[in-house]
């Protein structure tokens, strides 16, 4: 399976555009913020829609207890890479699956301290690619350094890294190699390419999904279009 961890659906009437356009590209699911429950079904196979949510406390406190209110609601929870106290106070939390660079923050980039951290509890690094796409010139160069130091700090770590797409247009959604080769841009090999693009999505959607049915949670998160 391929899944991109970051579409931005803006609203459920837009959501089987962005399907056809993934399947074409070859991805085999996505996670989105956009609430699944109204959402319409597509026909041609099979392809998952993930509950995505993105924690946005601005205090350690607060984020705890998003974390508790949505871990057990949603496929995939998201921590967005900003004030590096208040980051550094919950990425030993290995509920979260995602420390997520924020699309238009180059300015912070993630620390050693908080990249060991992660590590140690399984959470990925997530690298959205939707900036690079619409920059060119000077603009683009200045988010691909800020990027290839985050990357480069979480190799150091052995911090896990995906890559995804975020995009709030169709037209955004890139194939697998597509995001393969961006990857490589920011100076990572083959093997960890295929882990950031191909196994490691799936594994964390695999593994979140396994958790909600062993606590006998409603799967409304999950919606497996036919």
């Amino acid at each position: 399976m391929v899944i991109d961890l970051c579409v931005r659906v803006p609203d459920p009437l837009s959501i089987d555009h962005f399907v056809k356009s993934a399947r074409e590209l070859g991805l085999t699911g996505f996670a989105t913020a956009l609430s699944l429950h109204n959402c319409s079904s597509v026909s041609n196979g099979t392809f998952g829609v993930y509950s995505r949510v993105n924690l946005t406390g601005k205090t350690s406190s607060t984020l705890r207890r998003q974390i508790d209110q949505f871990r057990r609601r949603c496929v995939i929870l998201a921590v967005p890479l900003h004030d590096e106290s208040i980051v550094n106070c919950i990425v030993d939390d290995p509920r979260i699956d995602l420390l997520t660079i924020i699309n238009d923050d180059y300015e912070t980039t993630l620390r050693a301290s908080t990249a060991k951290s992660a590590a140690i509890n399984g959470v990925a690094l997530e690298v959205p690619i939707a900036s690079l796409l619409k920059t060119s010139g000077l603009e683009r160069s200045r988010i691909l350094k800020s990027l290839r130091v985050s990357v480069q700090t979480a190799l150091h770590a052995d911090m896990p890294i995906v890559l995804s797409s975020a995009s709030a247009t169709p037209l955004g959604l890139r194939s697998p190699v597509a995001l393969m080769y961006i990857g490589m841009m920011l100076g990572l090999s083959m093997m960890q390419l295929r882990s950031a693009v191909y196994s490691l999505p799936d594994e964390i959607v695999t593994r979140n999904i396994e958790r909600l049915r062993e606590h006998m949670v409603k799967l409304t998160d999950v919606m497996i279009l036919r």
